[in-house]
Parts: structure tokens; sequence; C-alpha cells
């Protein structure tokens, strides 16, 4: 998508390419934990493409966002879209 900064092409291509959210569903307001459904291991394997994709390592508080492996969604957890993860992202890099 035409205009945005790396962070967020990144992590639009991650989805569309690895979890086949389509064009017209990708905006900046998509919840990745919680409209794409991206949780648990599936998180960690996300985050892994998405690192690669950018082509550097990054830390944020994981738990705040997903739940671990079966846990079943037992606490709240904040709602992570493509705009709050781009800003994560921003802030966070380890180069």
């Amino acid at each position: 998508m035409p205009g945005f900064d790396r962070e967020i092409e990144a992590i639009l291509t991650v989805l569309r390419k690895h979890y086949g959210v389509i064009e017209s569903q990708l905006s900046l307001d998509l919840s990745i934990n919680l409209d794409v459904g991206i949780d648990g291991d599936d998180a960690g394997e996300f985050l892994e493409l998405l690192s690669t994709e950018i082509g550097r390592d990054f830390e944020f508080d994981f738990a705040q966002y997903f739940c671990g492996e079966g846990l079943f969604h037992l606490r709240r957890r904040k709602i992570l879209t493509v705009s709050t993860l781009a800003e994560l992202l921003r802030s966070t890099a380890i180069r």
C-alpha cells in the first residue's frame, strides 16, 4: 500500500502473504490479535516473520497483547492494531 512507512508496509505484507488478509481488509485500525486472530504460538511466528520482513529485531511487552498457547484468553489483552504495532516497532528498534 503506497504512502505508508517501512514498518506499516512490513506489517501489511506479512498479514497479506502469510495470514491471508485480503487487501480490502488491510487498514491501520485492523486488530492483529482480535480481528486476525493471531495469538499464542502464532503470535511468536508472526513476530519472527515481521522481524525478517523489516530486517531487524525488536522488543516489546508481548504479554500485553498476546496470550500464551492454550490459555483461552483468560485475561484481558490490549488491542494491537497495525498502527500500534508500527509505533512499537519505531520506538523499540534493536539495530
